[in-house]
Order: structure tokens, then C-alpha cells, then sequence
């Protein structure tokens, strides 16, 4: 658990290091998703409300048997019909939405700019910088007919302004034809009539004829039909588009022709039933009248006879049934027009069919029993009164149906027509896109980070250190007054007699300068065996602050009372004359190289008792400066005019100085970084002096405290341009 939370550290201050690249990838990001959503068009949803109703009987006035059967369609089966390519094409082709046309703009920005430039009154809005073949908004092009062969359906064409009243028709470089607006124009098997031209000169629209299937295949795709709540009946037709006018006219199409397709089918149903009634109407007279004239004969012949009370109740019963036999007889005819003899509905009137006709044998049986006149009699009264019966319902009927197919009203109905609310599109969700791009730049962010650190990985806590058995004389903890310094310097040119830039002379109780303070401690006790009083600050790569601990190292000693010396050692980099307020020549390569009397090379600071030799001239100037006799003398020389000599050397990985400084001095410090520099680094640099017979003395962990950013040392090492 321990190791754990300790690698959870570790991995917080490597971020932390790093939180500069962070959040810029995390502005990044959340910017481009900003830029995502200005350049994308919005888009905007047209909504509807439709009411389907249950049938509340069937053809044959039965509520009961229309349940029974299921003759309502279900919601699922509605929503079905209303995406059907029939419904869909015919849509398409009412509002001439088979034409695809759309201006060309300038890429990725130009539907923006169009957007915020398009005046109210529509006007096309001029060229800007002069490209004059782009739509900026307000064009407006309307076709109300185009035919083209089938090789040239799903193939976009350029329609070319070539002034107020005329255009040219174009196939990629080829020109089909040329026309004005308001006339139809046909020519190389393509026909077309612009009835509307609204652009500059030189502006192009690109038009794509799309066969009406396809069409309804994309359309089935961006329309969405959904059902409120479960088995309510009410369903909620949904389209999205960028351009809202023309989704609210398509959506209301739709379901206008729904609606319609609806009510003709209902009368075509009603149509084809009263067909088959009128069909059996003769039949059934015919029968009521040879049932009639039956009856009438046998009266005549046997006389008057009446009906006693037993037979007139088997009569009523027998008519009864009959009746309803007769009904079920006549609505299985009409199913069996619909259904296979397996469906469930015919099986439901066979089994119902086949009851009624058990109760009729049952009856039947009943009248053997009656006397002959009384039987005969029972039998044609019964013929003559369910012929009447069922003559007379089918011509009920028969009007009713002519009453439905006449004025049927279908049984959907649109409850709210087609809108759109303007004021909230749906698309893009500006909130949404800049958060989710911004947590993934996050993201990315911290991955790239991770992956980082992993393949190079640095030093994460000064107990690592004990792995190279050399002590640490002191860790200085990072300082937010220091980077107050560091950022006011950077922030305008240092003028002469200003503050040096030295956290020591500025804010003397600062916690890394009592750090400092502990250096020097042991920086005293070191040299009373040391063989002379040189002393180099190195760093293993650049951006571990070795400028800094050099600096206020040095201040810190020349408070006690006594004289020292800080060298710029970083012939290419160095900084310390920009810190204390010097100037850059002459210096220590003016001594070398040009011979320039020592005393002249020497500057003295602000801060009493000490004194800097800055790195002088830098132009065409390499380490071979520090080869030879020169160097040992200036600095035998310096040593003993000096209490305390500070070398301030170029990293000892980027060039060879540090090392050859380090040859002449009696305590070498290196100086190094937790988060920035890794293991490998560390040890390379040490045996860079090993093999050179150096032994370092000792190091000095800077900002160690929560290994923050380098906000002070060597930041910009590679990229800064060397100072002439």
C-alpha cells in the first residue's frame, strides 16, 4: 500500500511537472471543439402528433367480433406504414425534394461565414476577397423540374451563375447546357426549368438528382416515429435537418399522405364489402320470394290454419338462430376474401358457426314431435321470416357501407401539425462537444504524459539518490518569490542599477535561501581539506537550476564578510550577467582569447563583496578556449585574490566545459532535479567526470519540495538563440 501511494505521488509531480503542456492540449482541445461548433450548420427537429383511433366495429356492425379479430391495427404496424418507401417517394416528389441543391462554399468555414453574413432580406451577400465563385449567403437557386439519364442520377452537377437571369449546366468540365431562368430547357437527355436564380455572378450550386428510392431509403433513416407511452394510441413523428423550413414541409407531407392513405384504404375495404353484399341481395330476395309464395300456396290449399303456442316458440328460436347463422355465414364469406383457412379470425366464426348450428339440429329434433299440418306449417313460416330477416340486413347493410365509402374519415388523425422550434436546435450540443473535447484533451493530455514518463523515467525522491553512495548537501525547496523574480526580469530588459535578480539579495528569509544557508555550512567545512578554493556548480542537463543555486550560493557567502567570485562558466548560455545586472563582455573568453587584462574582465554587483566575470564574448567561441595554460592561470590567479572562486558550468551532458572546469577545482557540486532528470541522466554525467579521474563531492537536489516545474534555470537551453 505504501509503495502504492507512493508511486501516486510520484505520478502527481511528474503531471505537475508537465502542467504546462497539460493545459495547453486541454485548451487546445476544448478550442477545436468550439471551432466544431461555430462551423457546424445547426440543425433543427420538426415535430408532429398523430392520434390513431380503434375501430369501434367492423364492416358488419360486430364491435365484439372486431376485437376478436384484431381488425385495429396496431401502433407498431401505423409507424411501419408511415416509413414506407410509398408513402416516403410520393413525399419526396410533391415538394421536388428529389433535386439535391447546394451552394458551393468555402471549405470548413464557409457555411459560418454564409450564416452570420446572410442580410434578412435574403440578398445575396458580395464576394469576400474577391473569391467570387463561393456562395457568402444569401443565394438562392429553386428547380421545379430536372430529369437527367440514369447514368447521371447520384451524380452531382455545377450549376454556374453566369449573370441575374441565366446559367450553364456543367458535368464535371462539360457543358450539358446553358438556360435562363423560367424557361425549360432540355438538351443531352437532361431536362430542366430554374424557376428562381438568386446569386452573384460566378457562383456555383452543386445539383444532384436522386432517384425517388433512395431518396425514401435516406428519408426512412432520418425519420423517427415513436409511440407516447405504451398502447396510447398517439405516436410522435420526428424529423431533423439543417435547413427547418424544409423539414417542417416534408414532415407535414408525410403524414398528409398517411392520413389520406389511411382513408382510402377504409373505403376500398368498405368499397370491395358492399360489392359482395349487392351480389348476394338478388339471391337472397329470390329466396324470400320462393319462401313467400311457398307459404301463401299452403295456406290456400289446406285453408286457414293457425300457429298453436308450443310451435310459435320453436319458431321464434328456430328464427333466431338462423339469423344469426345467417350473419356468421355471411361475414366468414367476407374474411375468407382476406384471410388464409388457417387464420385464427375464421377458425373463431367456424367454431361459433358450428354451436349455432348444434342448437338449430337440437330444435330441429324438437319439431318431429309436432303434427304434420303443425310441422309443415312451422317449416315455411320459418323459410319466409329468415329470408325477410336477412334480406333486410343486408340491405342495412349495404347503406350503411355506401354511407362509409362516400364519407370515410379513416381512423387516424394529425393532433399537431408539423413545427420546429427555432430557438433550440438540436445539433451540435455546444456544452456537450466542448466538455467531452476538452475531457479528452484531458485526457490525451495526461496519456501522452504517462507514456512519456514511462519510457523516460526521472527521479522521483531524493531517497533514489542514495543508489550513486555520493551525500546530499542540501535540498532547496522550490520558490514562488523566485519565479516572481524570474517573471518580472523576463517581462522588459533590466535597466542599470536595478535589484539583481538573486532570491538571496531580494527575500533573504525565503526557505530555499535558508537551504542555501545549509550549503554554505557545509561548503565551509568542506574546504578546510579541500586543495583549493574553487568551487563548481554543474548540472547534468539543463532546467536543473544550477544559475540559481550558483548565484545565490555566492551572495549568501559574500554576506559573510567575504570576497567572492562568480565565473560564468557557460560559454554558450550563460545568464549570470543578465541576474546581477552586468554586462555580457568583457569576460572570461576576452581574458582567454583576446588577453584582456583580467581586472577589466572582473565586474563588480550590487551586493557587497561580490563580483562576477561574465562569459564574455560568445561569437565562434568552443571549449578549445579552455584547453591549455590560460585557464589554469586565470583561475590560480583569481583564486588567490579571491576568498571563495564559483564556477557556474555548462551542463556536463550538452558540451565538454563543465568537465574541463571541473579538472581545476577542489569541490565540485552537481546539481540535480527531481522530475527532470532521470536516473541515467545522473549517472552518465557523474561518469562523464569519471573518466576524466573527477569525482564529484557531492549533490544538491533543487526544488525538492514538490518537484514543480523548472520555473528558474536552464527552461529554454536548446531553443534560446545564443547572445553575441
Amino acid at each position: 500500500m505504501a509503495d502504492d501511494l507512493r508511486e501516486w505521488k510520484v505520478l502527481g509531480r511528474q503531471l505537475f511537472v508537465a502542467r504546462k503542456f497539460i493545459a495547453g492540449v486541454v485548451i487546445t482541445a476544448g478550442l477545436l471543439g468550439t471551432l466544431y461548433c461555430v462551423i457546424t450548420p445547426p440543425v433543427y427537429r420538426a415535430n408532429a402528433l398523430l392520434q390513431i383511433e380503434s375501430q369501434k366495429s367492423d364492416i358488419f356492425g360486430s364491435s365484439e367480433l372486431s376485437l376478436l379479430l384484431g381488425s385495429s391495427s396496431s401502433s407498431a404496424a401505423e409507424i411501419e406504414i408511415i416509413k414506407s418507401r410509398t408513402i416516403l417517394a410520393k413525399a419526396i416528389q410533391s415538394l421536388g425534394l428529389d433535386v439535391d441543391i447546394e451552394p458551393v462554399r468555402f471549405p470548413l468555414i464557409g457555411g459560418a461565414i454564409a450564416r452570420w453574413l446572410t442580410p434578412e432580406d435574403a440578398s445575396p451577400v458580395a464576394p469576400v476577397l474577391g473569391l467570387s465563385n463561393y456562395d457568402w449567403g444569401g443565394s438562392q437557386l429553386v428547380i421545379s423540374q430536372l430529369e437527367v439519364p440514369s447514368a447521371l442520377e447520384y451524380q452531382p452537377l455545377s450549376l454556374v451563375v453566369e449573370d441575374e437571369n441565366s446559367y450553364a449546366l456543367y458535368q464535371d468540365d462539360h457543358l450539358l447546357l446553358s438556360g435562363r431562368v423560367g424557361e425549360r430547357v432540355e438538351r443531352q437527355g437532361v431536362v430542366i426549368r430554374v424557376e428562381r436564380l438568386i446569386a452573384n455572378p460566378d457562383v456555383r450550386f452543386q445539383v444532384t438528382k436522386t432517384p425517388a428510392l433512395f431518396a425514401a431509403l435516406d428519408l426512412q433513416e432520418q425519420l423517427d416515429v415513436t409511440e407516447r407511452g405504451k398502447d396510447t394510441g398517439v405516436l410522435n413523428a420526428a424529423l431533423d435537418s439543417a435547413d427547418f423550413l424544409q423539414a417542417k414541409a416534408l414532415l407535414q407531407r408525410v403524414l398528409e399522405l398517411y392520413v389520406q392513405q389511411n382513408r382510402d384504404r377504409v373505403s376500398a375495404d368498405a368499397a370491395a364489402s358492399l360489392v359482395f353484399i349487392k351480389n348476394q341481395l338478388p339471391k337472397v330476395k329470390a329466396d324470400l320470394d320462393r319462401a313467400a309464395n311457398a307459404l301463401d300456396s299452403y295456406q290456400r290449399n289446406e285453408g286457414s290454419i293457425n300457429i298453436d303456442l308450443e310451435t310459435k316458440a320453436l319458431l321464434d328460436q328456430m328464427v333466431g338462430l338462423e339469423g344469426e347463422l345467417s350473419g356468421l355465414q355471411l361475414k366468414k364469406s367476407e374474411l375468407e376474401r382476406l384471410y388464409t383457412p388457417n387464420h385464427p379470425a375464421l377458425k373463431t366464426l367456424e367454431n361459433q358457426i358450428g354451436l349455432l348450428q348444434q342448437r338449430r339440429q337440437r330444435l330441429l329434433t324438437q319439431t318431429r314431435a309436432l303434427p304434420n299440418t303443425q310441422k309443415d306449417l312451422f317449416s315455411l313460416t320459418r323459410d319466409v321470416q329468415v329470408a325477410s330477416e336477412t334480406y333486410s340486413q343486408l340491405l342495412n347493410r349495404a347503406q350503411e357501407l355506401s354511407v362509409v365509402q362516400a364519407g370515410s374519415l379513416g381512423n387516424v388523425r394529425i393532433l399537431d401539425d408539423a413545427d420546429v422550434d427555432v430557438r433550440h436546435p438540436v445539433k451540435p450540443r455546444t456544452l456537450l462537444i466542448v466538455a467531452a473535447a476538452t475531457l479528452f484533451g484531458l485526457f490525451l493530455a495526461v496519456a501522452a504524459c504517462v507514456i512519456r514518463f514511462s519510457l523516460r523515467p526521472t527521479l522521483s525522491s531524493i531517497k533514489m539518490l542514495d543508489a550513486f553512495a555520493l551525500p546530499v548537501y542540501s535540498a532547496v525547496p522550490y520558490s514562488l518569490a523566485e519565479k516572481r523574480i524570474r517573471s518580472g526580469k523576463s517581462a522588459k530588459p533590466r535597466l542599470a542599477g536595478s535589484p539583481p535578480a538573486v532570491l538571496a539579495a531580494r527575500f533573504p528569509l525565503e526557505s530555499a535561501v535558508e537551504a542555501m544557508r545549509a550549503l554554505r555550512t557545509s561548503l565551509h567545512i568542506l574546504s578546510e581539506d579541500a586543495p583549493n578554493n574553487l568551487v563548481l556548480i554543474a548540472g547534468a542537463t539543463p532546467g536543473v537550476g544550477k544559475t540559481f543555486v550558483s548565484a545565490n550560493l555566492a551572495s549568501i557567502v559574500a554576506a559573510t564578510g567575504k570576497r567572492v567570485l562568480l565565473i560564468d562558466g557557460d560559454l554558450r548560455r550563460g545568464q549570470l550577467h543578465s541576474l546581477l545586472n552586468t554586462t555580457l563582455t568583457p569576460g572570461l573568453t576576452d581574458a582567454l582569447v583576446d588577453r584582456i587584462e583580467l581586472a577589466a574582465c572582473i565586474h563588480p554587483t550590487s551586493i557587497d563583496n561580490l563580483f562576477v566575470m561574465p562569459g564574455g564574448a560568445r561569437k565562434g567561441i568552443g571549449s578549445e578556449v579552455l584547453h591549455g595554460d590560460g585557464l589554469k592561470t586565470l583561475l590560480a590567479t583569481v583564486g588567490a585574490d579571491y576568498d571563495l572562486v564559483i564556477l557556474d558550468s555548462s551542463p556536463l551532458l550538452v558540451a565538454t566545459d563543465g568537465a574541463l572546469l571541473a579538472a581545476h577545482c577542489g569541490i565540485k557540486f552537481l546539481v540535480t532535479r527531481l522530475g527532470v532528470n532521470t536516473f541515467q541522466e545522473l549517472e552518465l554525467a557523474l561518469q562523464s567526470l569519471g573518466n576524466l579521474g573527477i569525482t564529484a563531492t557531492g549533490l544538491v537536489v533543487n526544488a525538492s519540495a514538490n518537484s514543480r516545474e523548472q520555473s528558474y534555470g536552464y527552461s529554454s537551453y536548446y531553443d534560446a538563440a545564443p547572445e553575441v
